[in-house]
C-alpha cells in the first residue's frame, strides 16, 4: 500500500519495524501479529494484519483512549 511505502521512505525504517516498535510493543500485546505481504514482498498496510482477539482488543482500546 502507498501509505506503508511513504512511511518507509520518510522514516528510513521498514513498515513492519515501525508497527512492531511504535505500536505493537506499546499496547502490551501478548503475541506477535502477522502482516500480509504482496508478491513483491511489500507489506499490505491497508489492513492485512492478523492477531489474537485479545491483542486486537488492546489495539481497539487505544483508538478510544483520551489524548494525554
Amino acid at each position: 500500500c502507498v501509505v506503508g511505502r511513504i512511511l518507509e521512505l520518510t522514516t528510513g525504517r521498514s513498515y513492519i519495524d515501525l508497527i512492531s516498535d511504535d505500536l505493537w510493543s506499546q499496547i502490551g500485546a501478548e503475541h506477535d501479529a502477522a502482516i500480509v505481504i504482496d508478491v513483491g514482498g511489500f507489506p499490505f498496510a491497508g489492513g492485512g494484519m492478523t492477531a489474537t482477539l485479545r491483542d486486537i482488543a488492546r489495539y481497539g482500546l487505544t483508538l478510544n483512549a483520551p489524548n494525554r
